[in-house]
């Protein structure tokens, strides 16, 4: 039961993040680069490597 209740919260992880990353709009990304974090880089990265980024949460998505 409980490797069930933790597939399902990695599956949903996964599906936020895409929604997430999906929905970045050009004015997110532009305060992104401006703060100086390594979260707000990483998720700049992610979002100009768009697709490649989704086809990694994808294809984690079919296989969860």
């Amino acid at each position: 039961m409980s490797l069930f209740f933790f597939g399902f919260l990695l599956y949903l992880l996964v599906l936020l993040s895409e929604q997430a990353l999906v929905r970045l709009s050009a004015h997110d990304l532009e305060a992104l680069r401006g703060r100086n974090d390594s979260a707000a880089k990483r998720a700049v990265f992610l979002a100009e490597q768009l697709r490649s980024s989704l086809a990694a949460l994808l294809l984690a998505r079919v296989l969860l």
